[in-house]
């Protein structure tokens, strides 16, 4: 409430009579008296004002009338307040014109801005907007504020008073980063790269090959290429990091799995295998089978796998156990056109095996048939009292047990000829000198 004083007029005219002693003529000079004028007495203090002037209502101070002081609020003077006196700080300016309340839309003294709330340009505390204030101005697009020290926590980031988040390229180790570049780099994961297969591990780390992060972006060390897949290790759809195997090619680290990419993948099945890959040396070798030599009658479950005379797989660059000659056939076995790997019988010659059948070749292929059309029963490599060698070139009687009358002269055996006369025309196969006769005892008499 401010007090209203109550004034009172006094009128003076003409001049200070002579006869008023020395103090009043004092008094007179000191501003109590003077010619044609009106003054207004502030009776609390006896001050007088000038005309046109009040005393204000709550201070020791003259104001125009009807003026900013007089405790009366006059919008028409564009006054918002009127708090009786014409002091700054105490709630009202000494014009009147704020009240010094933050949001007023007026920047008062001691405030740096002034909005009614939160904005893009103010704090709603009459304060400049600042990351690390604790004021989480939300309109100004702050969305956390951790104080004035601008801590990294595990949901902000102290620096920008944003949340933290993979992928917004500002370094957050609170938030378990090890990185952050805004996304896929060569030194650093992303955000996923929307591959919803990738590890939220993988996230914001450092790159490596089997860390389940698809990065297109990094090469493996060793490597000439960028990783096309990962999937944590070894995988039916991806190689990994090779296994702890240093013959492993490094630029098939994290690409996309092949039998013949040099990569011993032993959780890949080669198309059309049943088989992992059990080896992979990218291409035949004397250890390994390769992806197949373009050769169609190749066995799919043998590719990438240890290579063996028999596998059904032909490998030109693979000498079978014991033998110095490289395959030239493999048809899983015995075969009319191919030895397989010994049918179990250790009297077969070793480098005959996986080479072309052929009688006289010291390996016994049940499979295969001599000119005649006759299958082997036994194969030496010349005649012998038990078989009949590759001597004779009819074929009839080669690579079978010798006996007489089977058409093969077997001198191993005893004969001095063969009376075989297939024809009928009295003539034997092998016949005797001239002048002599085969028996049936396949001797010449």
């Amino acid at each position: 409430m401010h007090r209203v004083m109550r004034l009172r007029r006094i009128h003076i005219r003409g001049l200070c009579m002579l006869v008023i002693g020395v103090m009043a003529a004092a008094a007179a000079l000191s501003g109590s008296c003077f010619l044609d004028t009106e003054t207004n007495l502030c009776e609390a203090s006896g001050r007088r004002c000038e005309p046109g002037q009040v005393c204000a209502a709550d201070q020791d101070a003259c104001i125009p009338i009807g003026g900013c002081g007089d405790g009366i609020v006059n919008p028409d003077k564009d006054e918002v307040c009127d708090d009786g006196n014409i002091r700054n700080g105490d709630g009202c300016s000494s014009d009147c014109s704020t009240n010094k309340l933050c949001g007023n839309g007026v920047v008062d003294p001691g405030e740096q801005c002034d909005a009614a709330a939160d904005s893009r340009a103010c704090d709603g505390d009459c304060t400049f907007i600042e990351c690390g204030d604790e004021h989480v101005n939300v309109a100004a697009g702050e969305e956390c504020d951790t104080g004035k020290d601008n801590l990294n926590t595990d949901k902000c980031n102290g620096l920008l008073c944003t949340m933290s988040a993979c992928g917004d390229s500002y370094f957050n180790p609170a938030a378990r980063e090890a990185c952050d570049t805004g996304g896929d780099t060569p030194a650093c994961n992303g955000n996923g790269n929307g591959v919803g297969s990738n590890s939220v591990d993988g996230k914001c780390q450092i790159p490596r090959c089997e860390d389940s992060y698809v990065n297109t972006r990094f090469i493996p060390p060793g490597s000439t290429l960028p990783e096309t897949c990962d999937t944590g290790g070894d995988s039916q759809t991806c190689n990994g990091n090779g296994n702890g195997l240093s013959a492993n090619n490094p630029a098939r680290k994290c690409q996309m799995p092949q039998c013949g990419d040099g990569y011993t993948n032993t959780q890949f099945k080669p198309p059309g295998s049943n088989l992992t890959e059990a080896c992979d040396t990218a291409g035949d070798s004397q250890a390994c089978n390769g992806d197949g030599n373009g050769d169609a009658a190749n066995n799919a479950s043998s590719k990438c796998r240890v290579a063996r005379c028999g596998d059904g797989y032909k490998n030109t660059n693979f000498r079978p156990d014991g033998s110095n000659l490289v395959e030239v056939c493999d048809t899983g076995g015995d075969s009319p056109t191919c030895n397989g790997d010994g049918n179990g019988d250790d009297t077969n010659r070793a480098s005959s095996k996986c080479q072309a059948a052929q009688c006289g070749d010291g390996y016994r292929n049940a499979m295969f048939k001599n000119q005649a059309d006759q299958a082997e029963q036994c194969d030496e490599v010349v005649d012998t009292a038990n078989c009949n060698g590759n001597n004779n070139n009819s074929g009839r009687g080669s690579c079978r047990t010798p006996s007489c009358g089977d058409g093969y002269k077997n001198a191993a055996f005893g004969e001095e000829c063969d009376k075989r006369d297939p024809d009928g025309d009295g003539t034997p196969d092998v016949p005797c000198p001239q002048g002599q006769s085969c028996n049936s005892k396949c001797e010449c008499i």
